[in-house]
């Protein structure tokens, strides 16, 4: 990569050296040369900056591309990660309903027991194991509701946000070369007009 740098440093240097002779020949003159209507400095600057932007293209392609296979990776390892916390937090939805089930049956068999010890006795605390019951299942219902919402909350923010930078690095990359191809067009309608 350094080697490739230097070269370039030095291929800028070859190619800006006819400005320098073309301002050194320039001297004290009053007009400058035109080609097209426009100095010939204008050309020599155009030319060498065509050839600058070819000569960085070439340069800078591969780690660009690089990059963006990279970042291609991390988001897809970030969305299985998030598909995976989604199938965690379904699963245990799955096992706190199923011990509320059992929790259900478990509340039925202690009510029949509660029931042959004594009328009285047994009516109090019937009642109380069945608001300890509904309690419990509203904890236990709220706290796995809590969980799956969070979960969820969670992937939406970060499946929003992966997208968010994604489209912007498309947006960034797509409006660059839009714009570059569009002023490039316009100054040479413009150049061509004059």
């Amino acid at each position: 990569m350094r080697l490739k740098l230097n070269q370039a440093l030095i291929g800028a240097s070859i190619l800006l050296a006819p400005l320098l002779a073309l301002g050194a020949e320039k001297g004290g003159e009053g007009a400058a040369e035109t080609f097209l209507g426009l100095p010939k400095f204008v050309w020599f600057t155009i030319v060498n900056f065509i050839i600058f932007v070819a000569v960085m293209g070439a340069i800078l392609r591969k780690p660009i591309l690089n990059f963006l296979k990279g970042r291609k990776e991390n988001v897809g390892t970030e969305i299985e990660n998030a598909q995976r916390l989604v199938e965690e937090a379904e699963r245990h939805h799955t096992e706190v309903s199923s011990r509320l089930d059992r929790l259900d049956q478990e509340i039925a068999l202690m009510r029949d027991q509660i029931v042959k010890e004594g009328e009285t006795e047994g009516q109090r605390i019937v009642e109380r194991a069945y608001e300890a019951s509904e309690r419990l299942r509203r904890e236990a219902d709220f706290q796995a509701e809590q969980g799956v919402k969070m979960a969820r909350k969670e992937l939406r923010e970060e499946a929003a946000r992966l997208a968010v930078k994604l489209a912007e690095e498309v947006l960034e990359r797509r409006v660059n070369e839009a714009d570059r191809d569009r002023l490039m067009n316009e100054f040479l309608k413009e150049v061509r007009g004059k």
